[in-house]
């Protein structure tokens, strides 16, 4: 009885890691931009490609899902979710209110080896605009809104900013498609770190809370010109 209950849990581990493996190459794929908003994903040829059953490639999709990447459609099976003008507002509006709550916490956190970690991770930027890296910025932009969440020293608040990225990835690629957005974005950072660094708290919060809603307007006016 006993081996039967370890040959067991050793099944289901392999199981939960097949799944995870599936999990982590589809996702990887959606924050890459190599499958795009409304692509169907089939299981099937995810099955095949990858030398699986079908069984942990589905509950790799659904757990996708359940992180918003990914849309199940009945009896259509999978595609990347395709995020509406309402869905991009719901998700900003949301993001503003943690947000600004998050650098109201970290200014009342801030120490010396805080801000040399924001410092140095906002001096990554200028080579990312000089080469146009899309993905390398929005992978700049959102570790820096990770960070500020984390320096809050709130797990709840770094927890949910956290669940949010995923989403967030998807839609900022919109943003940085605007000519000035990496310039922008640079420049707002920098701004929010310096002000968060001399103990300026309301400073911060209203540039953090301009530039997210900033950012939501020009995603918005992107996916109206798309027609979406």
């Amino acid at each position: 009885m006993t081996r039967r209950i370890i040959v067991d849990y050793y099944v289901d581990m392999t199981k939960a890691d097949l799944t995870e493996k599936v999990y982590r190459e589809i996702r990887q794929r959606i924050l890459a931009f190599k499958v795009l908003p409304g692509m169907r994903i089939s299981d099937k040829e995810i099955a095949e490609e990858m030398g699986l059953s079908r069984t942990p490639v589905r509950q790799a999709l659904y757990k996708l899902v359940e992180k918003g990447l990914v849309e199940a459609k009945h009896n259509r099976g999978f595609r990347v979710r395709i995020f509406s003008i309402d869905d991009v507002k719901d998700l900003y509006m949301f993001r503003e209110a943690l947000e600004t709550l998050a650098v109201r916490q970290t200014a009342v956190n801030m120490s010396p080896e805080k801000a040399a970690l924001l410092r140095g991770h906002l001096d990554a930027y200028p080579g990312m605009i000089k080469t146009g890296d899309l993905i390398g910025f929005t992978k700049l932009d959102g570790q820096f809104h990770q960070m500020i969440a984390d320096f809050s020293e709130s797990r709840l608040l770094s927890k949910t900013v956290g669940n949010l990225q995923d989403q967030l990835w998807a839609v900022r690629r919109y943003q940085h498609l605007a000519p000035t957005s990496f310039v922008e974005t640079y420049d707002e950072h920098g701004s929010i770190i310096e002000h968060l660094i001399k103990n300026r708290s309301e400073e911060a919060v209203k540039i953090m809370s301009d530039h997210i809603l900033n950012s939501m307007e020009v995603v918005v006016n992107m996916l109206q010109d798309m027609g979406i």
